[in-house]
Parts: structure tokens; sequence; C-alpha cells
């Protein structure tokens, strides 16, 4: 598979094809790469749009899943940060058993940061996302770790603004924004948003200002 990202990959890519030689494909090269423990190799399976090797993954995030699983607070570790890769890359694969799997760690899990997780992973989905999955966790019973994966996974899905309009109330500013994210989509629902350019937080004016700077060109 041909490299399609930025050339900063190229001399990474290089090593990996040297180390495993036996490998026709990027992609065989950088599967074994991260079935032989390399977790550097994570940066390169979505450099090389690499859509296979589920069950490589599933196995290097069964570790670091459950050390961060029991360690709720632990929110900065680097388990969470591998395991919130591989959870991403297993979204990126957008297969049917990916998706399954995806779906089995979101409802099993007891970890509020592990489901926020898998709700980032379940917008790298194409044809296998489904809005009926991300959408309860727009419900008042969720953290906004939650909240906020799940407003990231439905940005481009225009589900009904309803849902979304009042996280643009909700303390934090990242709340404001990401909703904000969403509802840009909906023109109708622009002049819920224009309150946001006079907002007293100069993060949300600026991001705010900048999504009707992109859309409002659009016809």
């Amino acid at each position: 598979m041909r490299l399609l990202v930025h050339p900063i990959f190229k001399e990474e890519l290089a090593k990996v094809r040297e180390r495993f030689p036996q490998y026709r494909s990027n992609c065989g090269a950088v599967l074994a790469a991260l079935r032989a423990g390399d977790e550097r190799a994570l940066g390169l399976f979505f450099a090389c749009r690499c859509k296979r090797g589920l069950q490589v993954l599933k196995g290097m995030l069964e570790a670091p899943l459950a050390q961060f699983a029991a360690d709720i607070e632990n929110f900065t570790s680097p388990a969470r940060k591998l395991s919130s890769d591989l959870l991403c890359a297993i979204g990126w694969t957008d297969t049917s058993a990916g998706h399954q799997y995806l779906v089995e760690v979101l409802h099993r899990s007891q970890n509020p940061l592990v489901r926020a997780d898998v709700l980032e992973a379940l917008a790298y989905e194409r044809g296998q996302f489904e809005d009926a999955v991300v959408i309860p966790f727009l419900g008042p019973e969720f953290s906004e770790s939650e909240w906020l994966s799940a407003l990231y996974a439905l940005e481009f899905k225009r589900p009904d603004p309803q849902l979304v309009i009042p996280f643009l109330e909700k303390d934090g500013q990242f709340l404001r924004i990401f909703a904000a994210q969403v509802l840009i989509h909906e023109r109708d629902q622009w002049h819920l948003l224009e309150p946001l350019l006079h907002h007293p937080d100069p993060m949300v004016r600026e991001e705010v200002q900048s999504l009707f700077d992109v859309y409002k060109s659009e016809p």
C-alpha cells in the first residue's frame, strides 16, 4: 500500500520494511512490527492507511486497557495513551468485527475515561458507525469526558440538534466548542451559536468565529 501522508514517516517505514523484508506490503511489515511489540509502529498503521490487523491490535490492547481500566484516577498514564491509540486504530479499520469489539468494551467498562476513549475511537469509523451507539452518552448521567467524546464522534453525523443544544449552556469551554462544531452544520441553528461570538472566554469566541469563517463561505 502506498504511503499517503507526511514524508516524516518515510524513514521510519523504511526501517520497518528493512526489519521485515518477507512482507511485500507496507501494512504487512507494520503489522509484523506491532506483533513484535513495537508500539512506535502504531503511527505507521495510520500513515499507511492500514485496514486490517484487528487480532494484532486486540492482543496489544489487552494489557494496557486492563491496567488503565483499574486505575481510574491516573488519566495521563502511559497505559491510557497506548490503549487510546489502539482503540482508535481498531475504529480506523472500520470492520464489523472491530465495531462489535468497540461496542462490547464501551458497554462493559466501568471506567468513564475508557468509555470516552472508545467513543472517540468510534469517530474513526465510516461504514460501521452507528449514531444509536453514541447518542445515549449525551445523557445527563454521563461524565464530561464522555460528553466530549460523543460530541466529537457526532460532529459530521448531523444528529437531532435538540440533543446538542443544551451543551451550549454547560460549564466548560470545550463542551460549548464541541457542541458548536456539531451545530455549525445546521444553518437554521446558527442563531444559537452567534452569542458565543461574544462569549467572555476568548477560546470560545475564537473557535466559534473560525467555524463561521469556514462554513459561511459554503453553499
